[in-house]
């Protein structure tokens, strides 16, 4: 069987499941502080009146977060629920600024976050080409039995319908 470009991803993708998993779960924990945070930036009753007048309010589906004692301006996390807001920032985007532990805390996970997914992109890059560059499925199996054993299993028999090769010779000339 030939290794196709779509195969060599799919196939690095499954290799590289744990590593994805761990930017994953960066991304989920900075998720949740942001919408502690944000929540805690909304005024209790302007929570409570969006809750009950729903069509009167504009809500964030994400914050921008601004930490002045770093190199990065500011980051954007998603929100798990949307968050009412005044209007005045961006579409649909809360700004909050400060010099809290909770925003030093989402910074340092944001670098952390940022490191785990480049780190991985790499990875990806390296292992589908590699992959690919393998050419077919005995030559996984030989040099990276790991990855062999996450392809498909090919089906008995030839995929393609059997052809008479006079027939075919027969039309071309």
């Amino acid at each position: 069987m030939r290794i196709s470009k779509n195969l060599a991803e799919s196939t690095a993708e499954k290799l590289l499941v744990k590593k994805k998993e761990a930017y994953k779960a960066i991304e989920s924990k900075m998720e949740q502080i942001a919408t502690v945070i944000a929540t805690n930036a909304v005024p209790k009753t302007v929570l409570e009146a969006s809750y009950k007048y729903k069509g009167y309010f504009k809500y964030a589906t994400e914050a921008h977060f601004i930490y002045p004692h770093t190199n990065k301006e500011r980051i954007r996390v998603n929100l798990s629920h949307r968050l009412p807001f005044n209007g005045k920032d961006w579409s649909d985007t809360i700004i909050i600024s400060g010099d809290s532990d909770e925003i030093k805390k989402l910074f340092e996970l944001d670098a952390q976050y940022d490191k785990l997914k480049s780190e991985y992109r790499e990875s990806y890059k390296i292992v589908s080409e590699t992959i690919f560059g393998l050419k077919t499925a005995l030559q996984v199996k030989k040099h990276c039995p790991e990855a062999f054993e996450l392809l498909p299993k090919a089906a008995s028999g030839t995929l393609l319908p059997m052809v008479n090769l006079d027939q075919v010779r027969a039309l071309v000339s």
